[in-house]
């Protein structure tokens, strides 16, 4: 009984720990994608800007 209630504990801490790379992966992610978006609308406004320069 005892040696299969350690492998379900065993299981248990396997996935917890697979479960914490997966979502640190996740936020890196998220945070690569968040940076990268903010340094698209920074072009953008500078184009929009640029834009309104050659106007006048």
């Amino acid at each position: 009984m005892n040696s299969k209630f350690d492998k379900m504990r065993e299981n248990r801490e396997e996935q917890g720990e697979r479960k914490q790379e997966r979502l640190s992966e996740t936020i890196d992610e998220v945070e690569g994608t968040r940076e990268g978006s903010q340094d698209e609308r920074r072009k953008e406004g500078d184009a929009e800007h640029h834009h309104g320069e050659d106007q006048r």
